[in-house]
Formats: C-alpha cells, structure tokens, sequence
C-alpha cells in the first residue's frame, strides 16, 4: 500500500486508481493515519522512502514496449470495500493493501504482485450475510466469494487448490502442468482454464460454466462440463449435464459480475455490453482476439472500458449507447 500511496504523491495514478485509494482511506481511521504518516515525510522530503517500499516502477508504455502487445494484460483489484472476516496473519487492512497493489492497468504483474502467497499468510475467508470479497491467488487466479461462504486455500508450499463452502465464482488461470482443484463436500472440480460458478448446500452442488472445461467427479462417477452447460449434483447422486440457454442468466450477483482471466476481447466485448446495455463494437479480427485479465464491482462503463482499452493497447470511443474499440 505504501508504493500506492507514494506513486499517488508523484501523481502517477490512474483515475481509477485514484479513487480506489481515496476509499481505502475511508475505510478506517488506521488507513487514514497511515496516509497522513507518509504525507507528513513526503512534504519534508519527496525522495524519502519508507524501509522496504521500492523505487517507482516504471511507466506502463515503457513496460509495454519491452514486453510486446501480445504480454499485455489488465490485474485490478479494488480494496477497501469488503468487509470479509479473513484468518490468517494479517489483518482485513492489509488484505485491502494488498489488493490496491494489484492497480496497475494495461500491464502484467504476475511476478510483482502476488498478494495471497507464503509472504502473507491469509488462509480463509468467510463472508456474512451481506458481504462479498474478491480473492487474487497467488497464481493469478480470481476467486469472487458470495455471502454466508467460506473460502480456505491449501497449506503454504501446496498452489492451485482450495476448499469451498457455499457460493463462489472462479476465473482459473490456464496451467496445463498444474490443474486447478475446488473441493468442495459435494464432489471436486478439476480445472485447466476457465470461468465459472459453483454453489455448494451440504451434499447438494451446482456447477454452471462460462468459458472453458471442467471435469466435476462426487463419488465414483465425473462428468465434463463445458462453456455453456450447467451440471448438478444432490444428496450424493451421479452428477447431470445439462445445455442452457444464456448460462451468465444463472449468475445473479448483487454487484454484478466482471470477471476475466485471459479472455479474449470479443468475449469481453459481449459481457460488457450484457452489463452495462450497451452495443459494443470491435472494427478488427486482430484486437478481437487480444485479451483481457481482471475484475470489477462498482466501476462505471468509462472507468471498465478506459482499463480495457489500456490493458489491449486499443482506441476506444463511447457514448450512452456504444462503444467502438478499433486498432
């Protein structure tokens, strides 16, 4: 949080990035006291770092320009927001830090922000009855957990597993060599790269995908699941496939869901203009094909497609009724 803090003096930040800042410091008095802190030394000398906080990294368009445009990717966390209980180490503050490091639109910081790994200790999460969190893994990984749910991840040194109770939706990143494992009391998911919600009630399991596989096994018997299919499990019977319709209808979240883990833009496109209700066009088959790693909550339509557009090198162009996103 500090580096954000620092970056947002030296007037580095994005818009976005801005306001996602300014709500961490209403969250508490602590985080206020925090940023006062550091104001208080930044005014009597700008150079000045806190032990332990790096440099200023470079700017986007530089790290664009060493990695390629076929590199790029957008990673935004929103902190400050949840109030999620969160066991472990640290405390909820500094889960929220850890999350305002991930505001780095339009580039990738696989290697540099990696907030839920051994260094932090954060093992569970439990939601209440009005809550939601989003969780980064440390693989990259986007967990969104619904209210009254629980999350817990596997023991430090053991990656791409975690247990689940209740309701969550996952955006896996793709790992060939290590799949990605939800346990869950019903049955297990084993997943290869993917988005899609599970909702688990005792013995009784749903699985409804959006992009990608995932193979559902409860008991002796598992099923492949794919884009578009919805597959059940209760009371411990063989698990069902079944094809429907407009699968992202099933998905009722209160803050909307925004969730993308290497999605190409046309699909990101599409969501976008489910969400908002807006007509969003893509003048090239190349752009088209580009994609798109992060999530939203409460973000407005200019804010998600000004990071979009950041994260895919794109031009994009918007009114009430449409975007156009061209080379």
């Amino acid at each position: 949080m500090d580096e954000v803090i620092l970056r947002s003096f030296r007037e580095e930040l994005s818009t976005l990035e801005e306001r996602r800042l300014q709500n961490w410091r209403r969250e508490s008095a602590e985080n206020e006291a925090r940023y006062q802190e550091l104001a208080s030394i930044w005014r009597i000398d700008p150079g000045g770092l806190p032990p332990g906080v790096p440099p200023g990294r470079p700017a986007p368009s530089q790290i664009v320009a060493r990695a390629g445009t076929s590199d790029v990717r957008s990673i935004l966390g929103r902190g400050g927001r949840s109030r999620a209980r969160v066991r472990g180490v640290f405390t909820l503050r500094s889960v929220a830090a850890a999350a305002l490091l991930l505001l780095a639109i339009g580039v990738a910081w696989y290697g540099v922000t990696r907030p839920w790994d051994a260094a932090f200790g954060v093992r569970e999460f439990a939601t209440g009855s009005a809550q939601t969190v989003t969780v980064t893994l440390a693989d990259g990984s986007f967990v969104r957990l619904a209210p009254n749910s629980r999350l817990r991840l596997p023991p430090r040194g053991e990656k791409r597993q975690v247990w689940l109770d209740g309701r969550a939706y996952f955006a896996v990143r793709s790992d060939s060599a290590h799949p990605f494992t939800v346990h869950t009391a019903a049955g297990d998911a084993l997943v290869l790269g993917t988005r899609f919600e599970l909702r688990v009630d005792g013995d009784d399991l749903r699985l409804a995908v959006v992009e990608g596989r995932v193979k559902l096994s409860s008991g002796a018997a598992s099923v492949a699941v794919g884009a578009g299919e919805v597959s059940q499990v209760r009371r411990g019977s063989a698990p069902s496939v079944i094809k429907v319709k407009d699968v992202t209808g099933l998905l009722d979240w209160p803050d909307g869901l925004l969730i993308f883990q290497s999605t190409p833009l046309e699909q990101v496109g599409s969501a976008l203009g489910q969400h908002f209700g807006v007509r969003v066009d893509i003048t090239d088959s190349a752009v088209a094909k580009r994609v798109v790693t992060g999530w939203f909550a409460d973000e407005s339509l200019d804010e998600v497609v000004t990071a979009v557009c950041r994260a895919t090198q794109s031009h994009c162009s918007l009114d009430e009724k449409r975007v156009v996103i061209s080379p």
